[in-house]
């Protein structure tokens, strides 16, 4: 009679980590890492061109800039989408947020796993492709955004075209 006493142990143990239970854990963890509830969300959309010595690339951004400085969003050059995101200067009075200076982190990463379990064997393959960048530079009082877009391959001169949303 020890057995079903020792499966019913085991199996309260595997029960109290179900996904729900350990996806509650994560969620909990990340609480307070976003941007603050009350702060005011604008949008900016921008369009325009990259150029390099012998290259010149259509771009684009679009972005959501809290009234506490956090802008996350998109950037696309010559077809590749980066994930955008970082801290701007900004002021609120109350009625209008104002930035003028992008300094932007940008992230084309893609992560794909594979895993085989054969008995007690554990192989698996793990592969990233994308890069990594920096959008910076300065809106001015026309909406015409100059800066530079760093990516893997060197850096372009950006001039893109803005307006809120």
């Amino acid at each position: 009679m020890p057995k079903p006493a020792t499966f019913s142990l085991l199996a309260l143990i595997l029960t109290s980590c179900t996904p729900a239970a350990m996806e509650g854990l994560g969620r909990g963890l990340a609480q307070g890492t976003g941007p603050n509830p009350t702060d005011r969300t604008v949008g900016l959309v921008c369009s325009g061109s990259t150029s390099g010595t012998l290259t010149r690339a259509a771009a684009e951004l679009s972005l959501s800039v809290t009234s506490s400085g956090i802008a996350t969003g998109t950037f696309t050059n010559n077809g590749t989408l980066f994930q955008a995101e970082g801290r701007l200067p900004v002021r609120d009075d109350g009625q209008t947020l104002y930035f003028s200076v992008l300094n932007l982190n940008l992230d084309s990463r893609v992560v794909g796993e594979a895993n085989a379990l054969v008995g007690f064997k554990t192989g698996g393959l793990r592969s990233t492709l994308g890069s990594t960048g920096t959008l910076t530079g300065q809106i001015d009082r026309t909406g015409v955004f100059t800066g530079t877009f760093r990516g893997v391959q060197g850096s372009y001169r950006t001039t893109l075209t803005c307006r809120g949303t």
